[in-house]
């Protein structure tokens, strides 16, 4: 293994194919692979490509995937409704019940906030 950072976030949830392949109950969708994947609506990867000047979230903490899975505060009712054991994200992959958690919080996290990130952006058109 070389030393890319490439697919490094992923490889957090699984350290070979095949075991993620024995996972049949994973299937992807649009809000799921960006947070499996780290490639999203998330500031710091924006920021990697040019597309945002700030990478920092709304509540002043760099916006990456992890901080919004397990640290930002302006998601947490979502993560006490879903993800009710924040000590090993890693458990929503374990089970068909487990990740049917973690597709819950993806969807209601990310649609949440991607709407705020288009509100915020027709009000700096604006101005």
């Amino acid at each position: 293994m070389g030393n890319s950072m490439k697919g490094r976030w992923t490889y957090t949830f699984w350290k070979e194919v095949r075991v993620r392949l024995k996972g049949i109950w994973v299937e992807p969708s649009y809000y799921v692979t960006q947070i499996l994947s780290g490639h999203g609506n998330f500031k710091e990867k924006l920021k990697s490509f040019g597309l945002v000047e700030e990478d920092k979230c709304k509540c002043g903490r760099k916006e990456t995937t992890q901080h919004i899975l397990e640290e930002c505060d302006r998601w947490k009712e979502e993560r006490a409704e879903f993800l009710k054991e924040k000590s090993s994200i890693h458990k929503y992959l374990i089970s068909k019940e487990w990740f049917t958690n973690l597709v819950n919080f993806a969807n209601k996290v990310m649609l949440k906030k991607e709407e705020e990130d288009l509100l915020e952006e027709d009000r700096e058109d604006s101005d």
